[in-house]
């Protein structure tokens, strides 16, 4: 999603994207989890391994790469949620302030003009 997408999108859509990739990464999460306890749970054939001691190393080498793989990928769906995140919030903070500035602006108006308003009706009632 390139940065206009993104600035057209309401808060909500923004929160929408969030929700959806934490739930995303929780559903990956499990996914792992179910996958590390299928290749715990399988059995080893050993054909070539001349020993038991060969087939744990063999196997402990493939949890140790799977899981160094899942770190690995969860690691950057976290700094990829961060940095969308952090995204998000600046322009929420950069709308919001831009919001209070249109707010101020506004109430000086109006109170210029009340003011004004004030004034003239002083000098009608001084005629």
């Amino acid at each position: 999603m390139t940065d206009k997408e993104f600035r057209r999108l309401g808060k909500s859509d923004l929160i929408d994207i969030i929700y959806e990739l934490q739930k995303n990464e929780l559903l990956l999460q499990a996914e792992l989890e179910q996958t590390k306890m299928q290749l715990e749970s399988k059995e080893i054939k050993i054909e070539k391994a001349g020993s038991l001691a060969e087939a744990v190393l063999s196997v402990n080498g493939v949890l140790e790469s799977a899981q160094k793989a899942a770190d690995q990928y969860l690691e950057q769906m976290k700094q990829r949620a961060k940095a969308e995140y952090d995204s998000i919030l600046q322009k929420a903070e950069e709308e919001a302030k831009r919001i209070v500035e249109e707010a101020k602006r506004e109430a000086k108006t109006i109170c210029e003009e009340n003011s004004a308003e004030k004034l003239d009706s002083e000098i009608r009632s001084e005629h």
